[in-house]
């Protein structure tokens, strides 16, 4: 369901509610309107909202293996645009989370307040994003939302907020999108229609438990991995390696996760809960790549969170396969053999758990051009090919159009039986790179 349906849906749900007449006690007029009204809607609209519109399939879960989940997205970023509803119970529950903010500051300490049947917590403290300064910050079910003021997101020139998925909200929720979901029907119940996302990072992880950072150290130090990054590092403790790092806007760290959680004793139990099948093991190594918004929308043209929904598995299996590997031997860079180096066995089970953590293999997506070919570069090599061809086949044209016949003869010669085929496979991997240029009706597809 597309974001419009999705604003009708609630529209409608909130136009019945309204319709409906609100139960009068003895002593009160017969109509009610503020807060009193605000009140008395809460309940029969939440009933109808938490049931929700009706949904396609969910995104990929992460992963279960032998009773535990392997891995899954550890942190997603999303900045909002789209409108406020002009209605009282949107306004009603606006002016609340204001008041609890002035409350937050004033005791400089976070307040939790209810709003119908969901409870936010709201933070004395409020952050600056790229785009514009967020006047509210809080928290509901896990999930993180910076609040831009009210009638400048109005006006369309920002987003309306920008929000967290956390690593341990979306390891307890276990499915993103279904956490996803549940944050767009949050939103909406606090009358944000939402018109567009912009993913600006995700990160995604699997967990190795029962094995160590040593033999992972030890591979990188004997220069055994291929990596397309020209940055990488690794943090040593008491002498001993505990992570390493490749690239910085697009980004792998291979840590050992057992020494960063017991810092950490919520975290500590949500990984013995949900990752490390129960019981705390002797070692643990995560493998996680973090992707920001520039590398999403150069690399593989995503800039929605169904964007990423739908090329996840592609994102994932390159960032696997290609982007990064570790080899069973150190790699032969001075012939340039990179490509002839073995897989080492433990990285193929990393590329494994993760095709189970994305729900299937993935393929290399074509990269999106940032603007329109010129055409003019490919027609001069080509008319040199041709004048070329011709010199070698004693066919000198005697004038320009002389030419042109000679090339539509030798055109006709050479034809390929599949030129049909191949010319729409060019059309179609041009329209996967500019999707903005070729939309419906502007690069219409030859008919044979």
């Amino acid at each position: 369901m597309s974001y419009a349906d999705f604003n009708e849906f609630y529209d409608n749900l909130l136009r019945n509610q309204l319709a409906k007449p609100l139960p009068i006690e003895p002593a009160e007029p017969a109509t009610r309107s503020g807060p009193a009204a605000v009140d008395e809607l809460k309940p029969v609209f939440e009933e109808g909202l938490m049931a929700g519109p009706p949904t396609g399939n969910t995104g990929a879960s992460s992963s279960q293996s032998s009773g535990r989940q392997v891995g899954g997205l550890d942190w997603l970023a999303v900045s909002v645009r789209g409108t406020w509803a002009a209605s009282e119970l949107s306004e009603h529950y606006w002016s609340r989370l204001e008041a609890a903010k002035e409350q937050a500051a004033a005791d400089w300490q976070s307040v939790a307040i209810e709003l119908g049947s969901r409870k936010f917590i709201v933070h004395p403290y409020s952050a600056r994003h790229q785009n514009g300064q967020a006047v509210i910050c809080c928290e509901c079910e896990g999930v993180t939302f910076h609040f831009s003021k009210r009638e400048q997101a109005t006006r369309g020139n920002r987003p309306l907020c920008w929000l967290q998925m956390s690593s341990l909200a979306l390891m307890m929720a276990g499915d993103w999108w279904q956490l996803w979901e549940q944050t767009v029907c949050t939103l909406r119940f606090l009358g944000v229609r939402i018109e567009t996302t912009i993913v600006s990072r995700f990160d995604i992880c699997v967990d190795l438990p029962g094995y160590g950072m040593h033999e992972f150290g030890e591979h990188y130090r004997h220069d055994a991995y291929i990596c397309k990054a020209t940055n990488d590092d690794w943090r040593r403790e008491h002498k001993r390696v505990t992570g390493l790092t490749f690239g910085v806007d697009l980004m792998c760290r291979i840590y050992d996760k057992l020494l960063e959680v017991q810092r950490d004793q919520i975290k500590q139990q949500v990984m013995i809960e949900n990752r490390w099948g129960g019981e705390e093991p002797e070692a643990a190594v995560r493998v996680e790549f973090e992707v920001k918004r520039d590398a999403l929308r150069e690399k593989w043209g995503v800039t929605t969170v169904e964007d990423l929904r739908e090329k996840l598995k592609d994102i994932t299996h390159e960032l696997t396969h290609e982007w990064l590997r570790f080899t069973e031997q150190t790699v032969d860079r001075e012939n340039k053999h990179q490509s002839r180096a073995v897989v080492w066995s433990v990285w193929e089970m990393v590329q494994e758990l993760f095709q189970q953590v994305v729900g299937g293999i993935g393929q290399r997506l074509p990269r999106p051009l940032k603007d329109i070919p010129e055409p003019m570069p490919a027609m001069k090599q080509g008319i040199g090919c041709f004048m070329s061809a011709l010199v070698a086949r004693g066919q000198w044209p005697s004038s320009a159009s002389d030419f042109v016949q000679k090339v539509a003869s030798l055109v006709a010669c050479y034809m390929p039986d599949d030129w049909w085929e191949r010319l729409n496979e060019r059309q179609d991997e041009f329209e996967a790179r500019v999707p903005a240029f070729c939309a419906p009706g502007v690069v219409p597809r030859a008919v044979a």
